[in-house]
């Protein structure tokens, strides 16, 4: 699978090369070595085999001959596996990426052929490994289309999934993960060509109701080929063509009525493209237009969405001022209690009232899946010999396929190029009758392309904190920030609605699979005479004793149920405790005063709401922000004070400008430091401009990383609790000030022990896969960590890449340093906490 994303950070073209595991590859080899096994019949049922076969053999022996070269067809297991064969790819046995960096596209091209599928290689030239076998995945970062591709990742992937267990399971994430596809097809072959067409269909589910694909594009390519029609006008020609083409696509997709049934149909869901790539280039006989080509990147802009990130950030950024802001006021507690009173009882009855709404699907499923069990049990036996009695299947042929059926239970990938695209998966034909029964209910109460009746109750699910503001002006700031932190709850619930769905829908595949898992182990293990015969029986009777369909209907209605605790659960802790911040602490002089940085943001908040924001290339490679101190009173951190003492705690909160609305000003920008102790009322206000030197900015949210640290435990040392840092939106759950000073104890840990890490950890190039994949350090220090020799070189330069990139990155660096080398900060931690003693 190959990925195309922008490169955000600098000007060069990079590929990022992920391969399977070492364990993965081995388990490939001993499956060609096990099919090698049934050619030479070993068992008593191999009489014959497929036709199929001989092109099942040709692609294994593809992959060894492509690494290995042809000695590697006469090797054992041990023999492939020795590490001389992957001495140019020493990252394939250290789990980690293999990097490329280059200035061109061509450069790039062909750093990587080796490691991309090719039939160009020739059997006459000198053997030249190629590692596509071991290949994962690769990303191709592209620099300067921010415009196309900021927020836009191009996947180019298998038809139908893939033998190897690592790269299926990726394929079905990002199949599942599609917000629209592109079938891409030869002109003079759209209709007729089988394959494209079967892509479609065997993907249907994966898209629709298991994914969430709002969006299909049938892209016809080499439009500017006329053939034989060289003496026609060419452009009357080609139009006619591209005409006529699009109706007789869209006509057979409309009549694809198992493909339809999964998508709700909603206008433009389906768009044909005619491109010429040759003719956009050329122009010699379209227009730049005619080609179709701009269309595709008009496709592209409109998934990238600025305007709609840029105001749901500002308004993010908002709200958390007007926390602070409205804390500085005067106290207000008359008014502030008598607002509490009134949302708590509002947030009640409305959450009863959402409760309500949501148990119509569950009465709905379940009388659906009723259907279903009782055709499933009718249907069993036909159900059944569907896959293990299929017609044209005999003896051995068959026998190697069930096996390897029962042995990857329940699911059959077929090699060869003639059958890459059909999966034989007995799990799902088991479940096909529920699944006729809920598919169109399901693709009413969850569709991809329009909003559902779940999803409509979510979104107006609202607590109407605008009412209260006239009767209560004092507290419209605190009202502010609830309705900020309702909007952006509702918007968290329906991503997590979206990715709960695709899990519900296959929620009948994975209980018969669970079911039918020790029928599997039983059905593989037999050997033998009549082997295939006892295969059959075991399942036949599994199958028909084991209450496998009742058992899928009810872990489908308690997923569905789950789905409704998880919303009701989620309105009410998040809101309650937005209500108690806002509402129920204490306001305190101490905050900084933040109106100018407040009064800036809502004109920023009227532009991108009025105004349109046109997309514009790497507008500001070193984006600005403000930084504010956030104090808070009465918290234990005495522990804390005593590490910290050249420390302030602080907050960032970045925002993106955008031209020719507002120009930002460095003067806008302001670091507020407060000394260590939190309870001194002594501030010192000091400008700065900050530079995140980076305009790697991905989702754009109002973030301070989190992932608290219990630098107080009974024991007076550092307790080690692994955790990954992910970004949250403040107020963070523990309350966003402690989240900071753990972070900055964090900061001093690594500053004060400096010394002892870089000589002692020895799990360093663990630490950067992890830092790398947050994106806490930069491609180019990833890749000169991994060349250069000794670990103490190693850590130095991860140590200068993490000291450059702040309080946040080393935070995040103490975590892995905690995941990895657990004893070693236990040890520097008794040695921190005896100091301080």
């Amino acid at each position: 699978m190959i990925q195309v994303e922008a490169n955000m950070t600098n000007d060069l073209y990079i590929a990022e090369i992920e391969f399977i595991t070492v364990k993965d590859w081995e388990e490939e080899l001993s499956s060609i070595f096990i099919s090698r096994s049934f050619e030479e019949g070993r068992d008593e049922d191999k009489e014959g085999d497929d036709d199929d076969d001989d092109e099942n053999d040709d692609e294994e022996d593809e992959k060894i001959t492509a690494l290995y070269g042809k000695d590697g067809r006469g090797k054992n297991i041990k023999e492939l596996m020795e590490k001389k064969h992957f001495k140019e790819i020493p990252e394939f046995y250290s789990s980690r990426k293999k990097l490329f960096f280059c200035h061109t596209d061509e450069e790039l091209s062909e750093k990587i052929t080796s490691f991309t599928r090719s039939d160009t290689q020739s059997a006459t030239c000198t053997f030249k490994q190629h590692y596509w076998p071991l290949v994962k995945c690769i990303t191709i970062k592209v620099p300067n289309c921010n415009e196309l591709l900021e927020h836009v990742v191009l996947v180019d992937l298998p038809g139908n999934g893939d033998c190897n267990k690592g790269r299926d399971e990726m394929w079905k994430s990002f199949v599942g993960n599609c917000s629209a596809v592109w079938i891409v097809s030869d002109i003079s072959r759209a209709t007729s060509e089988k394959e494209s067409w079967e892509i479609l269909d065997s993907t249907a589910r994966l898209l629709g109701p298991g994914g969430e694909c709002r969006r299909i594009g049938f892209i016809c390519t080499k439009t500017d080929d006329i053939g034989d029609n060289q003496n026609v006008d060419a452009h009357t020609w080609i139009l006619n063509r591209n005409k006529a083409t699009k109706i007789k696509v869209t006509e057979k997709f409309n009549k694809n009525k198992e493909v339809k049934k999964h998508f709700s149909g909603e206008k433009n869901f389906f768009q044909v493209f005619t491109v010429s790539s040759k003719e956009y280039k050329k122009r010699k006989h379209l227009e730049k237009s005619e080609t179709e080509i701009p269309h595709l990147q008009e496709f592209l802009r409109n998934l990238n969405d600025h305007r709609t990130r840029t105001s749901d950030y500002i308004s993010g950024a908002c709200g958390i001022l007007s926390l602070i802001q409205g804390a500085k006021s005067s106290d207000m507690t008359d008014s502030k209690e008598k607002v509490w009173r009134v949302l708590e009882k509002r947030l009640q009855d409305k959450l009863k009232s959402i409760e309500e709404s949501i148990e119509e699907p569950y009465q709905v499923f379940d009388r659906c899946l009723l259907q279903g069990v009782q055709q499933s049990e009718e249907s069993c036996e036909k159900l059944i010999n569907k896959v293990i009695e299929p017609k044209g299947k005999k003896g051995g042929g068959f026998h190697k396929v069930l096996k390897s059926l029962c042995k990857n239970y329940g699911v059959y990938k077929q090699k060869g190029k003639k059958n890459r695209r059909k999966e034989i998966n007995l799990n799902e034909t088991l479940v096909s009758c529920m699944r006729s029964c809920i598919d169109e209910e399901f693709k009413n109460f969850f569709p991809n392309d329009k909003c559902g009746p779940i999803r409509e109750q979510v979104e107006n699910f609202t607590l109407d904190t605008k009412s209260l503001v006239v009767a209560h002006p004092s507290v419209s700031l605190h009202l502010e920030f609830l309705k900020t932190e309702e909007r952006e709850l509702k918007a968290k619930l329906v991503c997590d609605l979206r990715e709960k769905k695709k899990k519900i829908y296959f929620t009948l595949t994975e209980s018969v699979m669970d079911s039918m898992h020790s029928c599997y182990r039983r059905a593989s293990a037999h050997t033998g005479k009549d082997t295939l015969k006892r295969m059959k029986d075991e399942i036949r009777h599994h199958v028909k004793t084991e209450n496998i369909f009742q058992k899928a209907k009810d872990d489908m209605l308690k997923s569905l149920t789950n789905l409704k605790d998880h919303i009701l659960n989620e309105l009410k802790r998040k809101l309650q405790e937005s209500i108690e911040i806002s509402l129920k602490k204490p306001n305190s002089s101490f905050l900084p005063d933040v109106t100018k940085e407040y009064n800036n943001i809502q004109k920023l908040k009227v532009c991108s709401i009025i105004l349109p924001l046109p997309p514009i290339l790497d507008l500001h490679p070193n984006p600005t922000g403000f930084q504010f101190q956030l104090l808070e009173e009465n918290r234990n951190v005495q522990t804390q004070q005593m590490q910290l003492q050249a420390q302030q705690p602080c907050l960032s909160i970045p925002i993106p400008m955008y031209q020719p609305y507002f120009q930002p000003k460095e003067e806008t920008l302001v670091k507020i430091v407060g000394p260590a102790d939190l309870n001194s009322s002594n501030m010192q206000l000091k400008p700065t401009s900050l530079d995140k030197g980076s305009n790697d900015h991905r989702d754009l949210a109002c973030l301070v990383p989190t992932g608290p640290t219990d630098a107080a435990s009974g024991s007076g040392a550092l307790s080690v609790h692994p955790h990954t840092p992910e970004p949250a939106l403040l107020p963070t759950e523990d309350g966003g000030p402690k989240t900071i000073l753990n972070q900055l104890s964090d900061a001093a840990f690594v500053d004060k022990h400096r010394g002892a890490i870089i000589q002692r950890v020895k799990m360093v190039e663990k630490i950067a896969d992890d830092l790398f994949l947050d994106d806490m350090i930069k491609d180019e220090t990833y890749a000169k960590i991994s060349e250069v020799s000794t670990t103490q070189e190693k850590m130095t330069t991860l140590l200068e890449a993490v000291h450059a990139g702040g309080t946040i990155v080393t935070s995040a660096f103490f975590k892995a340093l905690q995941i990895y080398e657990s004893p070693l900060v236990q040890d520097l931690g008794n040695v921190l906490t005896k100091e301080i003693a």
